[in-house]
């Protein structure tokens, strides 16, 4: 989990690095979350990351350059759940997926999508090309067999 976490932390800081057009230091990011998540395991927490979905959200609407915003977000959360725990728990989980599903709906890049992208992406391979699942696949090595093979019923 440690890999999965440090990945997604490195992969975080490169996109903030280009949407912001700074740069900074992944071996110091590395050190300091390894040293983060030793320190949280001696007092029985959990190892944490970089939040992609929150980092987003933080530069991209929010306008965030530095990193104090990250830590304000961070020290806003804690004392959501330390001192509004109680209150936090009586938010339908219904409230709280609407939350999610807007927050997608704002971070999505719906230039991604748009017909004159797709039209860019590369074409399918050859329709008569089975797959595995079907009894009259065969793994062939020539593009020439392809268009040869049986199709599926």
């Amino acid at each position: 989990m440690a890999l999965v976490g440090l990945m997604e932390s490195l992969m975080t800081a490169k996109l903030v690095d280009d949407i912001t057009d700074t740069h900074s230091s992944k071996t110091r990011e590395s050190i300091g979350q390894g040293i983060a998540n030793i320190v949280t395991g001696f007092f029985g927490g959990m190892g944490g990351c970089a939040m992609i979905g929150q980092t987003m959200i933080n530069v991209k609407v929010s306008g965030a350059r530095t990193r104090l915003s990250t830590f304000l977000a961070g020290a806003f959360l804690m004392v959501l759940c330390i001192v509004f725990g109680p209150i936090v728990s009586d938010i339908p989980m219904a409230a709280l997926v609407a939350v999610m599903v807007m927050m997608s709906f704002a971070t999505f890049d719906w230039h991604s999508i748009a017909p004159k992208t797709l039209k860019r992406c590369p074409p399918e391979r050859s329709p008569s090309w089975s797959s595995p699942s079907s009894p009259s696949w065969r793994p062939t090595t020539s593009p020439s067999a392809w268009s040869s093979a049986p199709s599926p019923p």
